[in-house]
């Protein structure tokens, strides 16, 4: 038989029932006698007697080899052995109960040939209804003894966890390691106990008894799939017979259910990860330092985020009124996956080679290259000779070709468990609306009011103009052709006319790249928006997820402005009087060279305008696929949103220019540069594209204005004055010697966003039970949707609390560790919260500095408020007037007393306190003192 490509020779004994299976790779004749030689042995010394062998017509080949060993009965052409078919299918079963409690959906090919060869070991150990005996099974009949349940079944197959070896007794100073990172794969069927695992450094198939069972982390989990796809494996385990065909079985690839199965329990959360069956993941085990991974929506929309779209796309927020009663409503935004077209993974022959288990396998590089159902599905293929193609665009007929293959979206997302969900009906529907003879297409929204509320008029809010029902959001290319003709087609040309003019990239010739350059060629992605001006624009990126398999992480990572450093810049901005300018540099990717060799495609209609940019350039290197539709492959020359080290290569870009102006980095935030001039220091601290430059001069900052425009052209933004927003705050030095830092409108979208309405007002931000939890059954969980809007809610307030509002710090630190599991109780506590800001809706942070000699810092701390007995930290600087710096965590460890909590408290602060010095040092503010208060005079 054939087990996803891999061939296996299985016997049976139609009377004791044993079961033999051996991965035979080679298939000849001479593999297939040994093989049918060792079975006889293996009766042999059982004292078993064997005379016939039933085979099919592939083992006609090994008749002369056997002759003196076993008679040989060959079967007729389209005859089968109905009892090793039957044997096959029970084999089959059984691989897939355990091939459904793994959590990789991509397994190796050794992984796969081990939970075969398992199946066949568990199942001699069970006795056979059909056998000789009712009382011993078929392993106890042919090896005389039996598998033991606390040495063989210790461990799951698939399992991860440290496998130790045995310390050599002579050598016991060494640094060898005596623990290796292994997958279990299963028991090898010794006396002893042993279990086969697979090095995960080495990729070595070894043999050890010492095993401790570990979680399963992501990174294992992509090592594992990556691992399979190598292998040219997919996530259906296929069984095939002899010519490798698939079964005549009716249910072949249908799930497994049992009758007799109860129903689950109902989950409190669906979006919240279930318990997986079988091998346990890091993902299901409690965090204790290290918060979980953020939702998919999260994340998707943390990628287009910061693949450098606009930022009106990544603000889940709906500015409209809410119907009837003055308040505005949350719009929740879906991305689809299947938008982001990704090159599959290239299908071939599976290697196989056999091999010693011990010895280490092919050093295979790992590469997994991730797929989605994209407009083009298959994989690219490059034609010997190029087709001409017809690069004339038909609005009409291209509408007609996307409308026929659509398929309803019902809404269904899947979880990181698995796990299909679908959204409430009120967050799928699409809404037209007609107000005032305009016809409005809006996205997903709802309102929670009857539609009679209708003719109630809405309120405008301080000139701020209310429209219902309008949200703006970005298309595909496909998507907006379809609903902007023309105007979508014009969007779509000056954004590739764009990238062709400032040479982004430049064609290669298909026949020049090799297989492995094509497969790893990443998806070029355009987006239409219209504008609130009538124009849709095109924006253009490229899908670097595949580049996660070959990049780390930490050598992607671009530094970016700490908001310690935002604050204390600006109040010596403030202090100093210094003239402060906000400078947008609009593609700046696009300025900045790319230092690899980075392949990318563009496929379809795209490739068509690409076409039409320039015919004498493109055109000659465009092929077709599979599918007829025109492909074209680019090398970028510059960094392109969307790439894992985009971020850094402009980050290296910008110091660099800056560096040559003068300016010296601080060593104490790599995004803060200053130089000293004859008119004063010139500072400029920035976050990837956006700066905040300062300085007392005008002249000065009109002078790196200057010379940043000759880099990055006209049409970089520039604002100038008192006033202007900078990462989300609105920053104010309208008044001498004074910062101010005002997030009022942000306060108000966070109260109206909320689904209750907020009309009380509280004098504090929380009460006096704010850390006390009821775990009791009297502790009702919120539903779904609220959760999600808790959380949602709570990360608003963790981002508020950080910058202008620091009087909700402890309150905000406390719902933090609630967002997981939060109940009635939560959500009162959230609500006293923005009933507090409520009545102060128009509070401002204001920081006034006397002297930068001095810091003085308070730290206090509060004993065992925590359900775990932990205390609470809170402190803040000041250099005047209001908090420079401010913060409140929960402390790590637990106090036997008020002034060890105290001294565990300012342990905390410490270094926070000693960062904020030298970094003021380096600054050249001249801070010589640090100042520490304390309430305790014991922990003094």
């Amino acid at each position: 038989m054939f087990v996803s490509g891999l061939p296996f020779l299985v016997t049976l004994s139609r009377r004791v029932r044993y079961v033999t299976i051996q991965f035979v790779p080679k298939r000849t004749a001479g593999e297939l006698a040994n093989a049918i030689k060792m079975v006889v042995g293996l009766y042999r010394r059982a004292g078993i007697v064997c005379q016939t062998a039933l085979m099919d017509g592939e083992f006609e080949k090994v008749r002369q080899k056997l002759i003196n060993i076993i008679e040989v009965n060959i079967t007729a052409k389209n005859e089968h052995v109905p009892e090793i078919e039957r044997k096959i299918r029970h084999i089959k079963e059984r691989v897939r109960s355990m091939r459904a409690d793994l959590p990789y959906e991509v397994i190796p090919n050794m992984m796969i040939k081990r939970m075969v060869l398992n199946a066949g070991l568990f199942l001699n150990a069970y006795v056979d209804k059909q056998g000789i005996s009712d009382e011993y099974s078929p392993r106890e009949i042919i090896l005389r003894w039996q598998l033991n349940w606390d040495k063989h079944c210790k461990h799951q197959f698939g399992s991860y966890g440290q496998a130790y070896d045995d310390p050599d007794q002579t050598k016991t100073n060494t640094q060898q390691a005596r623990s290796r990172d292994v997958i279990c794969l299963g028991p090898t069927g010794n006396m002893q106990g042993s279990y086969y695992f697979v090095d995960l450094n080495t990729k070595a198939v070894i043999k050890r008894r010492r095993f401790q069972e570990l979680p399963v982390p992501d990174s294992i989990i992509k090592k594992i799939e990556a691992w399979g796809r190598r292998d040219k494996q997919n996530s259906i385990i296929r069984f095939g017979n002899r010519n490798n065909e698939s079964y005549d079985w009716d249910d072949e690839h249908a799930p497994l259910i049992e009758d007799n199965a109860p129903d689950p329990e109902p989950a409190p959360f669906p979006d919240i990860l279930a318990e997986t069956p079988g091998v346990d993941l890091e993902v299901n085990v409690p965090a204790l330092i290290t918060p979980p991974p953020p939702p998919k929506e999260q994340w998707m929309a943390t990628a287009v985020a910061n693949a450098g779209f606009d930022e009106e796309f990544d603000e889940f927020r709906y500015h409209g009124n809410h119907v009837g009663g003055g308040r505005r409503q949350e719009e929740r935004v879906v991305i689809n996956h299947n938008q982001f077209n990704v090159v599959p993974a290239e299908q071939g022959e599976i290697d196989m080679d056999g091999g010693n288990e011990e010895s280490v396998m092919e050093d295979m590089p790992e590469l997994e290259m991730e797929s989605a159902a994209t407009e083009s599905d298959d994989d690219t293929y490059v034609d010997e000779e190029l087709e001409d193609i017809d690069l004339e665009y038909d609005e009409e007929e291209e509408t007609e070709q996307v409308s026929e293959g659509e398929e309803e979206d019902t809404g269904v997302q899947e979880t990181r468990s698995g796990r299909r969900v679908r959204p409430p009906a009120r967050y799928r529907d699409t809404v037209h609306i007609t107000v005032g003879g305009m016809h409005f297409t809006v996205g997903h929204m709802h309102f929670t009011v009857a539609a009679t509320d209708l003719v109630t008029p809405i309120p405008v809010y301080k000139e701020e103009l209310q429209v219902l029902g309008v949200i703006m959001m970005q298309l595909s290319l496909r998507e907006g052709l379809k609903r902007f003709g023309q105007w979508g087609k014009q969007g779509a040309l000056k954004e590739m006319r764009q990238l062709h003019d400032m040479k982004t990239f430049f064609p290669r010739d298909p026949k020049t790249l090799t297989r492995e350059e094509r497969k790893k060629a990443l998806s070029s992605l355009i987006f239409l928006k219209e504008k609130e001006s009538g124009e849709v624009k095109g924006r253009t990126c490229v899908n670097g997820a595949p580049q996660r398999q070959y990049i780390r992480k930490e050598d992607a990572a671009s530094p970016t402005v700490a908001t310690d450093s935002v604050f204390l810049t600006g109040a010596i901005d403030a202090f100093q009087r210094r003239d402060v300018a906000y400078i947008y540099l609009p593609g700046a990717f696009l300025h900045t060279l790319t230092d690899e060799k980075v392949i990318m495609v563009v496929r379809g209609e795209l490739c068509k305008l690409m076409c039409l940019i320039e015919p004498k350039l493109y055109r000659k290197y465009v092929c077709k696929d599979k599918k007829g539709q025109p492909v074209l492959y680019v090398e970028l020359y510059k960094s392109l949103y969307g790439l894992m080290r985009s971020a850094l290569l402009f980050y290296r870009k910008l110091r660099k220019e800056l560096e040559d102006y003068g300016m010296q980095m601080n060593p104490y935030d790599m995004c803060v540069a200053k130089k000293d001039t004859k008119h004063g220091q010139l500072t400029v601290l920035w976050h990837v594209d956006d700066l905040k430059i300062s300085c007392k001069s005008r002249v000065e900052v009109t002078k790196l204005i200057c010379y940043l425009r000759n880099i990055y052209g006209d049409k970089m933004t520039i604002k100038r004055g008192g006033k202007g927003k900078y990462l989300g705050m609105n920053f104010d030095f309208s008044e001498p010697g004074v910062f101010q830092v005002d997030l009022c409108q942000y306060v108000r979208e966070i109260i109206e966003g909320f689904p209750e309405e907020i009309t009380k007002t509280s004098p504090t931000p929380h009460s006096d039970s704010l850390f006390t939890i009821k775990e009791d059954d009297s502790a009702e969980l919120l539903s779904e949707d609220d959760a999600m809007q808790f959380h949602r809610t709570t990360a608003q307030l963790l981002f508020l609390s950080t910058r202008a509002r620091k009087d909700i710090q402890t309150a905000v630190s406390f719902l933090t560790t609630r967002v997981k599991k939060p109940n009635k109780d939560d959500w009162r506590k959230i609500r006293k919260v923005l009933e507090y800001l409520n009545g102060t809706i128009d509070l401002k942070l204001r920081v006034e500095v006397k002297d930068l000699r001095v810091m003085r810092w308070f730290v206090d701390a509060a004993h065992m408020v925590h359900w775990d007995c932990k205390g609470q930290t809170g402190a803040a600087m000041t250099m005047g007037r209001g908090a420079v710096l401010s913060y409140s965590w929960k402390q790590k460890v637990n106090t036997k007393s008020s002034t060890e909590t105290e001294l565990v408290g300012v342990d905390d602060a410490i270094s926070n306190i000693l960062w904020s010095l030298y970094f003021l040092q380096e600054q050249g503010c001249g801070t010589k003192h640090v100042i520490i208060y304390q309430d305790n005079k014991s922990a003094i």
